[in-house]
């Protein structure tokens, strides 16, 4: 906004006397007094609106009826020819002809039928999607518990017998749950089951030493001198316990990924 100082009210044009301002001992105008600018943005805001409204209506118009704002002419002529007839079916001047409400039902209809079909497939491809990602999720929790506990089961002071990996895993499946791609112990009331420090999750190695060897103890070797158990050829790859045990781990896990693949 542009403004006009003034020494004098006499200084300023008369028009815009009625305008001025003083300030700091001068006389101030604006060249678009704040009340012209209120109105004019005003006004132009409701042109605006005015014109969207008019843009919809064209719009609809033109979607729904065909029609062309360059044959305004023709579309009048033609809607005042329909008022006039429909005016005269009211006054039973002319017999109602029911057969373009019957096609336009008819119409309708099936317009509905195809809409619900292609609302039904389009339900069954995303039920289907939800299956197959809940399949695909399942498989990789699986895949992980296996990995995890068969890591633990490999370590050489788990104690488990070497013919009871599967045994092992399954039980595994029973007890942990996936959790953001990490093994979380669960009790039955679906709470976490913590670890000797009281603040992590029990780990795999821990649930084999103390909740596994409590309730399935023919899962695990007998004691026998210094802690080396099972008869020679009886464990993995043919290995006896301690033979397994003076493996590297990723030796020990490598011959139980192979013996769950036989």
């Amino acid at each position: 906004m542009a403004d006009f100082t003034f020494d004098t009210a006499e200084a300023a044009p008369e028009d815009l006397r009625d305008n001025l301002v003083a300030k700091d001992g001068k006389f101030v105008v604006s060249v678009v007094p704040s009340k012209k600018l209120d109105e004019f943005r005003t006004n132009n805001l409701t042109l605006s609106r005015e014109r969207d409204n008019m843009s919809g209506v064209i719009g609809r118009l033109t979607s729904d009826f065909g029609f062309d704002p360059e044959k305004y002419d023709d579309f009048k002529t033609t809607f005042e020819d329909l008022r006039a007839t429909k005016q005269q079916v009211e006054d039973g001047k002319l017999i109602k002809d029911t057969s373009l409400d019957e096609a336009v039902t008819k119409r309708t209809g099936e317009m509905q039928r195809q809409h619900q079909t292609q609302v039904n497939a389009l339900e069954t491809s995303v039920n289907n999607y939800k299956n197959q990602v809940a399949d695909l999720q399942k498989k990789l929790d699986d895949t992980i518990v296996d990995r995890e506990v068969g890591a633990a089961v490999a370590n050489k002071n788990s104690g488990v017998r070497p013919d009871a990996i599967r045994a092992v895993i399954r039980e595994a499946h029973d007890f942990f749950r996936v959790k953001e791609g990490k093994l979380v112990p669960l009790d039955h009331d679906g709470q976490v089951i913590y670890g000797a420090d009281g603040t992590s999750p029990m780990t795999p190695l821990e649930w084999i030493k103390t909740k596994l060897i409590e309730s399935s103890p023919f899962l695990f070797l007998e004691s026998s001198g210094g802690g080396a158990g099972g008869g020679a050829g009886g464990g993995l790859g043919g290995l006896t316990q301690q033979q397994l045990a003076d493996l590297p781990p990723s030796e020990r896990i490598r011959l139980f990924r192979e013996s769950q693949n036989k």
